[in-house]
C-alpha cells in the first residue's frame, strides 16, 4: 500500500465516523427536544396548586418526623420545654396529616367532578 491509499482510507475512515456522530448528535438533539417538551408539560400538570399544597403537607410532615427523631437521638433526658416541643410536633404532625387526607380528598372529589 502507498501513502495515497492509506490517506485515502484514513480520510473515508474519519468522514464516516464524523458523519456517524454528526446523525446520532441530531437524532439525540431531536429525542431532547420532544422530551423537554413532554417534561414541561408533565412538570405544569404536577405542580397545580392543589398538588403544591400537597407537597408542602408532605413536606411539614417529613420535618415534624425529623424533629422527633432528633428528640428520640439524644442521649440526655429531655427536659421540660422538650418534652412540650415534642408533644407540640407530635399535634402538629395529626393536624398536617388530617390537612393532607382532606387536600386528597377534595382532588379526588374534584376529579370524579370532571371525569366523563
Amino acid at each position: 500500500m502507498d501513502k495515497t491509499q492509506i490517506a485515502t482510507i484514513a480520510i473515508t475512515a474519519i468522514v464516516s465516523v464524523v458523519a456517524k456522530e454528526v446523525v446520532t448528535w441530531l437524532v439525540s438533539l431531536a429525542k431532547n427536544a420532544s422530551a423537554a417538551k413532554s417534561l414541561a408539560a408533565k412538570a405544569k400538570a404536577i405542580f397545580t396548586r392543589s398538588h403544591m399544597e400537597i407537597l408542602a403537607s408532605l413536606l411539614a410532615l417529613m420535618f415534624y418526623a425529623g424533629v422527633l427523631v432528633n428528640f428520640a437521638r439524644t442521649d440526655t433526658p429531655p427536659t421540660r420545654l422538650e418534652i412540650l416541643l415534642i408533644v407540640g410536633a407530635v399535634f402538629a404532625m395529626l393536624f398536617v396529616g388530617l390537612n393532607l387526607l382532606w387536600e386528597i380528598a377534595k382532588l379526588q372529589i374534584a376529579r370524579k367532578k370532571n371525569a366523563p
